[in-house]
């Protein structure tokens, strides 16, 4: 077991649990704080139950097993069956690699999906309610413009969907494919001793992620 090492372990969602894979921006927009005291205690309030934080860009928050097959929000896609989640051991509590946002604990069930629909649009509408620009923001270095899916650096195994992983949704931006996808390359994962690595395909023509 990977959590021998000090590494996160890859377990399957849709067995015990499913994972709401929620942007970090969003997050840190509905708890209305980056710091990560601030997130763990406010998640914890709020959800009541284990959340993964991996610092490349996403929280995962884990609800019960079933709940992508009814998840309807676009504001967050849901790893299901047939998909991978790496799961940090339960004293990796951050700041640094895949940790616990919120960790398990005796009591502390799995987050409530009513809870994590409701944390989402709460995180949108902060992020659009932005203060007008001023003087000061103007100064702020440019944003990184927009590239094409197909120049997205691709994530792991354990960070793609059922979706992503089977070569039926862009690894990039989670869009469905149907014709003239662009091939992106290789996902590399292991669970365990498994090789997971699975071929990937990204948006046609250059579209953006």
């Amino acid at each position: 077991m990977d959590w021998n090492l000090g590494r996160p372990a890859l377990l399957r969602t849709g067995v015990a649990f499913d994972a709401v894979r929620i942007r970090e921006p969003l997050v840190h927009a509905a708890v209305g704080s980056p710091h990560p005291e601030r997130v763990s205690d406010e998640l914890a309030e709020a959800l009541d139950g284990p959340v993964i934080h991996d610092p490349a860009a996403w929280y995962y928050a884990l609800v019960r097993a079933g709940t992508a097959g009814t998840w309807r929000s676009p504001l967050a896609t849901v790893k299901g069956r047939d998909s991978w989640l790496a799961v940090p051991r339960v004293d990796r509590l951050g700041p640094i690699g895949v940790h616990w946002a919120v960790p398990p604990a005796p009591g502390r069930r799995l987050c409530q999906i009513e809870a994590v629909s409701m944390l989402l649009p709460a995180g949108q509408e902060k992020r659009g309610g932005l203060a007008p620009v001023t003087a000061s923001i103007e100064r702020r270095p440019a944003p990184a413009p927009l590239r094409p899916c197909s120049e997205t650096p691709i994530p792991p195994v354990g960070e793609l969907d059922s979706e992503q992983y089977a070569g039926r949704a862009c690894y990039a931006c989670g869009t469905s494919l149907w014709r003239g996808a662009e091939y992106g390359g290789w996902a590399r994962g292991f669970a365990g001793v498994h090789n997971l690595d699975t071929e990937v395909w990204a948006c046609p023509n250059g579209e953006l992620a």
